[in-house]
């Protein structure tokens, strides 16, 4: 009887074993596909400056007020 309950055991353990092998093997590959995705596209609604020079004055000041600030919390 115990000789039957050791292997019981030894089996369960290797099939536990080899589900744990695959899932890992399964999360490195997702890591990996992850990886190889290109960078996503940029959501922008076109041009941002207008056609005024008032309008291309108004972007400068808030690029330029963004760089500054961008570094600090």
């Amino acid at each position: 009887m115990k000789d039957t309950l050791y292997l019981i055991l030894v089996v369960i353990a290797f099939f536990g074993l080899v589900l744990h092998a695959i899932h890992r093997e399964e999360r490195r590959k997702d890591d990996r596909r992850k990886q190889d995705l290109p960078v996503a596209v940029e959501r922008r609604k076109g041009d941002r400056r207008g056609n005024s020079v008032l309008a291309y004055l108004a972007w400068g000041l808030r690029t330029w007020r963004g760089r500054l600030t961008r570094g600090r919390p």
